[in-house]
């Protein structure tokens, strides 16, 4: 096992085993977010109730001569598209190419800028500028916001090419991310195991977002027990040694502090039901690169990683290799 020279834990504020759940009854907060997007309600709209799935109410608002998707659901997912992403999902403009990507962790984008049709931008600005947007209509008590991963697109347009800036944000508690690197299914049944929670954002433009998911839903920190003793990051590495001498030679490119994410569940009911509960366990994440995002729109970190989860607490360890 090869090993990053750099580690650093000290942002740590807390640990604590957290209770987080899913919205329930979202959709009464749609006329926020109606304003929010400046979704006209006299769209089209199309609601529904999922009785089968226990996925309560979602509502859709489409509006093709506008471009402009809006959907809103009772466990808090929300999902807008408009602009050049619409363009591009109803196969109205071709992606050229991904031209740029920085890992925010390890890359310094100072001084980097994209060329929108308005003229040069600096991405960090930008980025501070989407992290205070999320912070004002997106926040989530006791935690922050912050952009870990940057994506310059161009699309071909008949009146020339255009650029368009991807950013995904990861939600922190007390200095420690939530797990947005990998998710993992039951080997023979429907349930999510090990979750994995990020914000998508496009901009096509300076204040111009054209599309936004917060992936499955909207949570909410419910409760947490706090945690006084850990196990040590050495004590951590030998048991990844330990787990996986069966694999070969593993390149560890990070190793990260990280709340993984084990949902609960009352039933057969499939993941992210509205009220759901979820358990945050603080954890070493061991980064593993492998493969590559080679998402049309969006950013999917887990494309490019596989990761070891190593407990805290207990010890145990949790992985998506296979």
């Amino acid at each position: 096992m090869t090993l990053p020279q750099d580690i650093d834990f000290s942002e740590i504020e807390s640990l604590a085993i957290l209770k987080i759940c899913f919205e329930k009854d979202y959709t009464k907060q749609q006329e926020k977010f109606l304003q929010l997007f400046k979704i006209d309600k006299n769209f089209s709209a199309n609601d529904a109730v999922d009785q089968e799935k226990n996925l309560g109410k979602s509502i859709i608002y489409e509006n093709s001569a506008e471009k402009k998707y809006f959907a809103i659901e009772d466990n808090g997912f929300i999902s807008y598209i408009s602009g050049m992403t619409y363009d591009y999902i109803n196969d109205n403009v071709r992606s050229n190419e991904t031209l740029e990507k920085y890992d925010v962790d390890t890359d310094d984008i100072s001084g980097r800028t994209v060329d929108f049709e308005s003229g040069r931008i600096d991405i960090s600005k930008l980025k501070e500028s989407a992290e205070a947007w999320l912070e004002e209509n997106m926040s989530v008590d006791g935690c922050e916001y912050r952009i870990s991963d940057v994506y310059i697109r161009e699309f071909a347009y008949p009146k020339g090419d255009r650029r368009q800036l991807s950013f995904y944000s990861e939600l922190f508690w007390q200095g420690v991310r939530l797990n947005s690197f990998a998710s993992e299914m039951e080997e023979d049944g429907p349930q999510v195991i090990l979750a994995d929670y990020g914000i998508n954002m496009n901009y096509d433009d300076v204040g111009q977002i054209s599309f936004f998911s917060n992936g499955v839903g909207r949570i909410r920190m419910e409760q947490k027990e706090e945690i006084t003793e850990i196990i040590d990051l050495g004590s951590a590495i030998r048991l990844v040694n330990q787990e996986m001498s069966g694999f070969c030679t593993l390149n560890i490119s990070k190793i990260l502090p990280v709340y993984a994410l084990y949902p609960k569940y009352k039933t057969e009911e499939i993941f992210s039901v509205p009220g759901q509960e979820i358990e945050g366990r603080p954890a070493y994440a061991f980064i593993i690169p492998e493969g590559e995002d080679d998402s049309d729109f969006g950013i999917c970190k887990s494309n490019g990683c596989k990761v070891i989860f190593v407990d805290m607490v207990t010890g145990e360890i949790t992985t998506n290799i296979r």
